[in-house]
């Protein structure tokens, strides 16, 4: 590791970040991006910098959005559902207000201290199938389970019984930050600003400057708990990886064909039920230098 920061968040949640350069596609006027109640997450900046962080709160835009049609919600401070009225208006969203280190947060490159005790992040390689929904707040790619059916033959032969079997391949991040547990990939998050109206939809800002886009890939802690939702409100529940995205003249391909799938669903609740062959790990950029908020 050339750069690592190492902080202490008494809610024992991880958050790591990293960067791509890339071509995002214009955000559609009929998918809203409005902010979401995201899960603490790992951030990659690339080249230079990979960030875990403690995050329960997301929220995205410069002007205030109605969040599920009911609360306002922005990202600026003078506005009527800033980041002061988080934790007041539902109370599952309290720690926003309780918390010590809640998301989003500025990464002050001035205030780094070394940790050469934090080993590598290890990544799942394999490929997975994968469903991409519209959430009106987001595009939302979960990885998909797969059915098998097995034939199980019994009585000499007299009776056939066919089971159906939930299989799911299953992606894990370990190492680092992570250690000693290991995190089960559930669902990959995108955030973005309106390119027409100015906006950077990154949630973290590093030295105070937002970026055009931001990944999420949220993970639960699956030695601890059996699924994603009951994690989600636990100590070391959950870890992300967040990629902040920038506008470059190349792209990763994985990125782009993500950003491709989402042409297809430019409304509310419609999905692309077969993203075949999807490679999560293959989004996050090749760097070992990295910033660590526990």
């Amino acid at each position: 590791m050339d750069s690592l920061a190492l902080c202490r968040c008494p809610d024992d949640a991880i958050v790591v970040s990293l960067m791509w350069h890339c071509s995002p596609p214009r955000p559609s006027p009929e998918m809203p991006l409005l902010p979401d109640t995201s899960a603490p997450m790992i951030f990659l900046h690339f080249p230079s910098t990979l960030i875990l962080l403690c995050s329960t709160c997301a929220v995205t835009g410069g002007h205030a959005l109605l969040l599920n049609g009911e609360y306002p919600w922005t990202y600026d401070n003078d506005l009527f559902g800033g980041p002061d009225f988080w934790g007041l208006m539902h109370k599952h969203w309290r720690m926003c207000k309780l918390g010590a280190l809640q998301s989003p947060i500025n990464i002050d490159p001035t205030k780094l201290i070394f940790d050469p005790q934090l080993g590598k992040i290890r990544i799942s390689q394999s490929h997975v199938e994968a469903e991409l929904w519209n959430m009106g707040q987001f595009p939302l790619l979960t990885l998909a389970t797969k059915n098998t059916t097995t034939t199980d033959t019994g009585g000499g032969g007299e009776k056939s019984r066919e089971e159906q079997k939930q299989q799911q391949t299953v992606l894990n991040i370990s190492g680092g930050p992570a250690h000693p547990y290991t995190y089960q990939i559930q669902q990959i998050v995108v955030h973005f600003g309106d390119v027409r109206r100015g906006e950077r939809g990154s949630e973290h800002t590093i030295d105070r400057i937002r970026f055009p886009a931001e990944l999420q890939i949220l993970a639960f802690n699956s030695d601890l708990y059996d699924n994603f939702t009951q994690a989600q409100s636990q100590p070391r529940g959950l870890l992300g990886i967040a990629i902040i995205i920038d506008i470059g003249d190349r792209t990763n391909a994985e990125l782009h064909r993500l950003f491709q799938a989402t042409k297809h669903i430019k409304h509310r609740n419609q999905m692309v039920p077969h993203l075949k062959r999807f490679q999560p790990a293959a989004l996050v950029p090749p760097t070992e230098k990295h910033y660590v908020i526990l």
